[in-house]
């Protein structure tokens, strides 16, 4: 998921910025794309399941 959610939706350049940041926590790709709108809450769910 994370950059590439996050590049596909805002273009590549954001892509390389959230490409460095972690997975979870408050700065990572998964607060970015919940920040943005970008995942469901289901999607979210799944994520969380997976870490």
């Amino acid at each position: 998921m994370g950059g590439y959610i996050v590049g596909h939706k805002l273009g590549d350049e954001v892509m390389e910025v959230v490409a460095r940041l972690d997975m979870n926590g408050a700065r990572g790709k998964v607060a970015f794309a919940r920040a943005l709108d970008l995942v469901t809450p289901d999607e979210l769910s799944f994520i969380e399941l997976l870490s």
